[in-house]
This record gives structure tokens, C-alpha cells and sequence, in this order.
């Protein structure tokens, strides 16, 4: 079966009257909603996307079936009233009942042998198994005898992905028939799915209770899906598209950020940027009804906790702001009694900051702060996604200075 571009201006009618019908849009999330990504931990929805399916989600009933675990899929789909299917389609809500039981007998079979295969790992979803031979040197080897291991188990079946054979339960459900579940759970005459591997092909080929639209991600001859989208990144397109299709009856219901138009990589991008300012004052103002600091002075007394003596200098160079700007901040901050300044003993024309026992209490507790907010995040972002971020900011103010030089 040859696949047609689904984008194209000759197809796109085609979408358009799925877009009319009663619909259930349903992807997969490796490779559809997220990138590839050398280590799976890592897999994350860009921003945009994220933002478009909030979008799309507010005019279709949608559903995210995924091959991991249904909770590590759910934390990663956005946004969170998206519903979630995991482990290829058997763990909803209420997986059948005996088969964490088959699962977790296939596990204690197949450990030994994986351990014995030189860059295999098996990762356990509870309600079925991935065993991954990416870091293989072999892998063609490695993948045969990871094969031959599974077929002596009972009560199990294989799935081929990439660089991975995913153990699944022999009487689960597959994608396709989570699929067609949900379509019936929600009334829904029509779906679409969206999935690039080779467990999605149980959606492309299943029987046919409901219209459906199958789309591969990637150009293939060897898939069912009637339609395909060039790579991973032509997604946001595609969302895009399902947006711009239903009627704006919706947007009563849909919050300011999910009405905003798409403007654009860098409009949007300046959007974002925009909100962030926006919320860092609202947040900074609300510190100083409840705690009696704004965000920068609260930022500036931390600063000052861990680099006690430090002078109002070497103050502003570390927060990257105008030493006058910083004049009327320290200035509330004496008055307040947070902050003292003391003359340097080695220089009497430089003068030292140190907190006040008033000061050091203010800062003991981040409850409702700035700080709060960010380390929560921070805390939640993969390693990479911080780099990648710190780089683009990093670039975007030195470019932004660099135009007043």
C-alpha cells in the first residue's frame, strides 16, 4: 500500500471531512507527539505541540496510546485531561485481570537471558515488557536470540519495535482494539490515529467498526496507514490543521493561552516570553502582600545570605542588572531592616551587604515564591531540556544587548 501525503492541498479535503464527523483522534507518543530520543527517559513533547494538542484536545475527544507504562506516559502528555492508554494498549483504567500476573512470570523468565546479551536491557511497564538491544553491537544477533528466549514463555506475544521486541500479554488488547474501545466508549463514528512504529500497524489494519483515518509518520510502503506525514516534526502541522478545521463554536470554553492564534515560530516564541513576564510580576506581587518581599528583592536577599560581605557591585553583576537599578531594591530593603551595609575595612570607599536576623528569617521559607515555582519545574525537566533552554536565553540577551551596543 502506497500512502499519500495527508498535508497536501489534494488531501486535505479528505481531512476536513473527518474534522465534520464525530472523531476521536488518536496518536501514539514516541516518535508521534514526542522526538526520538537516544535515552527514553528523556522524551518530551516541545512546547509547541503541547500547546496545539491542549488546542486540539478543547474541540476533539482525544486519546493517547502508548507503548510505555500508562503512568510514565500520562506525565509526559500534556495537557493532563488527556486521556492515557498504556503498554501497547492493554493498561487502561482497568487492565484485564491476570495479566500483571503473566507479565511478571515472562519477567523472571526473560531477566537471566537479557543479562547474558551483551547491550540488551529489559525495561518492566508492569503490563508488559520492552526488551531493547539499541546499545547492541550485534544487534541482528541480539535481537534472535532475544526472540527465541520470549517464545518459550506461555502466555505471551511479540512486538516488533525499533531497536526493541515488546513483550505483551497473548490475550491483551492491542492498539487497535483500544482504539476502537475508545472510539465506542465516546460515541464517536470516525477516528483518526497518528503512530510511526510497528505496533500501530494494529490500528492501521484493524476491522473497521468506525471511519478511520490512518497516518504514519515517515514515508513507507510497508504500512496499512493511507496516508503519512513526512517526519516527527510535521505534527505540529498536523494539529495545526485539525485546529484551523472545527468550527470556533469551542473557544467560549478554551482558556486565553488555547485561544491565542498560532502566530508563527517567532511570534510564538515571543508570546511565551511575554506570559513569563507576565506571571513573574503577578507572582512577585503576591509575595509582597504575603510575605513582605517582592520576587527581585526576596532574589536579591538570597544572593546576599550566600555571598555575606558581598558589595552592592558585585551584587548587581551577579543578578546581570544596572547597578542603579539595584540602588532603590537595597534601598527598601535598609528601610525594611532586611539588609545593613557595613564599610569595607580594606577599601573605605566600598561598602558591604549583610542580612539582619529579620532578613535571614524572611528568606528561611520559599512557600509561595518565585523560587518555589522554578525549582518545582526544574525539577521535573530532563538535564537536556535545561542546557538547551539556559543556551537559547543565553543567546537571545546577549543579542538583545548586543543591539544597544
Amino acid at each position: 500500500m502506497t500512502p499519500k501525503p495527508l498535508l497536501a492541498p489534494a488531501h486535505l479535503a479528505e481531512l476536513a471531512r473527518f474534522a465534520a464527523d464525530r472523531t476521536l483522534v488518536a496518536l501514539d507518543f514516541d516518535g508521534t507527539l514526542a522526538p526520538i530520543v537516544a535515552r527514553p527517559g528523556d522524551a518530551r513533547m516541545r512546547a509547541r505541540t503541547a500547546l496545539l494538542l491542549a488546542r486540539v484536545a478543547r474541540r476533539y475527544p482525544v486519546v493517547v496510546v502508548s507503548g510505555r507504562a500508562r503512568r510514565d506516559a500520562a506525565r509526559r502528555v500534556r495537557p493532563a485531561a488527556v486521556e492515557v492508554i498504556g503498554s501497547h494498549g492493554a493498561e487502561t483504567r482497568d487492565p484485564p485481570r491476570g495479566l500483571r500476573a503473566v507479565i511478571a512470570r515472562a519477567r523472571r523468565r526473560l531477566a537471566p537471558a537479557v543479562r547474558r546479551l551483551p547491550g540488551a536491557w529489559l525495561e518492566d511497564k508492569v503490563y508488559s515488557l520492552a526488551l531493547h538491544y539499541r546499545a547492541a553491537r550485534r544487534p541482528a544477533r541480539v535481537r534472535r536470540a532475544l526472540a527465541a528466549a520470549a517464545a518459550a514463555v506461555p502466555g505471551v506475544a511479540l512486538v516488533p519495535g525499533k531497536r526493541v521486541l515488546n513483550v505483551v500479554g497473548r490475550r491483551a488488547p492491542d492498539k487497535g482494539a483500544a482504539v476502537a474501545a475508545a472510539c465506542r466508549a465516546r460515541g464517536c463514528g470516525a477516528v483518526i490515529f497518528v503512530g510511526d512504529d510497528e505496533t500501530d500497524e494494529n490500528v492501521f489494519r484493524a476491522p473497521r467498526p468506525a471511519r478511520r483515518l490512518g497516518v504514519r509518520i515517515g514515508r513507507t510502503r510497508r504500512t496499512q496507514a493511507g496516508y503519512y506525514l513526512r517526519d516527527q516534526g510535521e505534527v505540529d502541522a498536523f494539529l495545526e490543521a485539525l485546529v484551523r478545521l472545527r468550527p470556533a463554536a469551542v473557544e467560549s470554553t478554551m482558556t486565553r493561552d488555547e485561544r491565542a492564534p498560532v502566530l508563527g515560530r517567532t511570534l510564538d516564541f515571543m508570546r511565551l516570553l511575554w506570559g513569563l513576564d507576565h506571571a513573574l510580576q503577578r507572582r512577585s506581587k503576591r509575595m509582597a502582600t504575603h510575605h513582605g518581599v517582592t520576587g527581585p528583592q526576596r532574589l536579591a536577599l538570597r544572593i546576599i545570605g550566600r555571598a555575606p560581605q558581598v558589595s552592592a557591585g558585585e551584587l548587581a553583576a551577579t543578578l546581570e542588572i544596572h547597578p542603579s537599578t539595584l540602588t532603590g531594591v537595597l534601598q527598601r530593603l535598609e528601610r525594611r531592616g532586611l539588609v545593613t551595609r557595613r564599610r569595607d575595612r580594606g577599601d573605605r570607599r566600598r561598602q558591604r551587604l549583610e542580612l539582619t536576623a529579620r532578613g535571614r528569617r524572611i528568606i528561611q521559607s520559599s512557600a509561595g515564591s518565585v523560587e518555589q515555582a522554578v525549582a518545582r519545574v526544574l525539577q521535573r525537566t530532563a538535564a537536556a531540556d535545561l542546557a538547551a533552554t539556559a543556551r537559547v536565553l543565553t543567546a537571545l540577551v546577549d543579542h538583545l544587548e548586543a543591539g544597544e551596543r
